[in-house]
C-alpha cells in the first residue's frame, strides 16, 4: 500500500525542518573552524556571531590564511582575510566590513587592518 501523498503544508514543514537542520550543521562546521584556530566560546559571541549571515575571519599568517582559504567552499557561511599586521585572529559580520570599506584602495585597506580591525572585531 503506498503511502499518502502530503498536503502542501506537510511539504512546507518537512522542508523547514530540514533546513533547520542544514542551519544547525553549518554551525557546527563553523565552530569545528573556530575550535581549529583556537577560538572558543569564550573569545566570541556566539549568539551575535551566528546570526549573521557570513562571517570574516581576520587570519593573521599568509601560510594559515592559505590553509584556511580551501575551507570556503565547505562552509559558505566563512569567509577570510590576511591581516598580517594582527597577531591574532578576529571576526567580524562580513557585511558590515564589506560596508565600511566598500570603494576603498588597497592603501586605505591596509591602514584599517593596520589600525583599525579590531573596531570590526566581535571578540
Amino acid at each position: 500500500m503506498r503511502a499518502p501523498k502530503p498536503t502542501y503544508t506537510q511539504l512546507v514543514n518537512q522542508l523547514e525542518g530540514l533546513n533547520q537542520k542544514i542551519c544547525e550543521l553549518e554551525q557546527h562546521k563553523i565552530m569545528a573552524i573556530f575550535n581549529y584556530i583556537g577560538l572558543d566560546d569564550a573569545t566570541y559571541n556566539e549568539k551575535e556571531c551566528f546570526r549573521w549571515d557570513r562571517i570574516l575571519i581576520s587570519v593573521p599568517d599568509q601560510d594559515k590564511f592559505l590553509e584556511l582559504q580551501q575551507l570556503e567552499h565547505l562552509c559558505s557561511r566563512i569567509e577570510f582575510i590576511l591581516n598580517k599586521h594582527s597577531d591574532a585572529y578576529f571576526i567580524c559580520d562580513y557585511e558590515d566590513w564589506r560596508h565600511a570599506t566598500k570603494g576603498m584602495g588597497q592603501q586605505e585597506l591596509d591602514h584599517i587592518l593596520k589600525s583599525n580591525f579590531g573596531f570590526f572585531s566581535k571578540n
